[in-house]
């Protein structure tokens, strides 16, 4: 894959939201960060020296905080990452699919190429412990960590949940976002990410795009249920974006429970899909949800679509790390559409 036309850009914004299952940024905010970003080049990471420092930026926060002007963030954050490695970076790659719009921003600012791969398994997910290093048993330090305000602050020989901790306490204490450089690796060491995510959601996004919804079924997306959404319960504790939400089908009644992405699916008080799974929701002009949109979707109908995690996270280690157990559901990751 080399260098992205808009059209193909596009589709790959549009597929990445559907990915980020109701987190990360809405396709709006995407195409509006990249508005005047120049013309993207992605590639895979074997076309870099296996020696090549690599790194991704993500952002950390509540799903519902919006962001304006982040260049001073982010070359702060890039100067940082290359005095730490004393060496200058060659390619850029999102820390979860729903913030590549980030590592895309990011490397057309420093003229650098995007590698197609992520950090999170091919979605977006809540916390940082929820991660391919952390999967692995590798640490993620040294992180920089830029907040709103432009101040920079590096984390070395902290654990994944160590690191969660550092950046959330930062995040709150400075308008509710802050800007994450972490991840720097060497290319050889690249097969710790999940690779080809950012073409799977161009994929996605042509589908949705040209409403060929078959087409999903191919690219391992499954339909749950039409649906109208009877109530939305918010709360947003500055950190995350917790909700409940309570939807209507024709085979039961769902109950969908949020922390900044979709969680847990229950039909009539039964689980039947469960993070680290996907569950995605389609509008009905066939565009992904974002969880911030929810409370203005009351009495509309949805589609709900659901996907499994990619191998990966499919053991013990990926249920520990991100089963229903880790938010305090007392079952195991399911994935059961009967």
């Amino acid at each position: 894959m080399n260098q992205l036309s808009t059209q193909q850009l596009n589709d790959l914004l549009l597929g990445a939201c559907l990915l980020a299952t109701g987190g990360g940024c809405t396709y709006a905010e995407k195409q509006t960060l990249l508005a005047d970003s120049p013309q993207m080049k992605i590639i895979d990471c074997d076309e870099l020296e296996p020696m090549a420092t690599i790194c991704t930026v993500y952002a950390v926060g509540s799903a519902s905080v919006q962001t304006s002007d982040i260049r001073l963030q982010i070359c702060l954050g890039m100067r940082a990452v290359e005095q730490l490695t004393d060496r200058p970076l060659d390619g850029i790659f999102a820390g979860e699919i729903g913030g590549e719009q980030l590592a895309m921003y990011t490397a057309g600012l420093m003229g650098l190429p995007v590698l197609d791969a992520d950090g999170a398994g091919g979605r977006a997910v809540p916390e940082i412990t929820q991660d391919q290093f952390a999967l692995y048993h590798r640490s993620t330090t040294p992180a920089v960590v830029v907040d709103a305000l432009g101040g920079v602050k590096i984390l070395e020989n902290l654990s994944t949940q160590e690191l969660e901790h550092e950046v959330r306490t930062r995040a709150m204490e400075t308008q509710h976002l802050v800007f994450v450089f972490d991840h720097i690796m060497r290319v050889h060491e690249s097969w710790l990410l999940n690779h080809g995510a950012l073409h799977r959601s161009m994929k996605l996004g042509e589908c949705l795009r040209t409403i060929s919804y078959t087409s999903l079924t191919a690219l391992g997306i499954r339909l749950v249920d039409e649906a109208t959404i009877l109530s939305v319960r918010t709360q947003d504790h500055g950190d995350f974006l917790r909700a409940t939400v309570e939807m209507q089908g024709q085979r039961g009644l769902y109950q969908m429970h949020i922390q900044n992405e979709n969680l847990i699916l229950k039909r009539n008080g039964t689980p039947m899909v469960t993070c680290p799974n996907l569950i995605m929701l389609l509008s009905q002009n066939g565009r992904p949800i974002h969880n911030g949109e929810l409370e203005n979707l009351v009495d509309t109908c949805v589609t709900i679509l659901a996907a499994r995690a990619t191998p990966a996270w499919q053991g013990e280690r990926g249920a520990m790390l991100f089963g229903p157990r880790r938010f305090g559901f007392p079952f195991d990751p399911v994935f059961n559409l009967a």
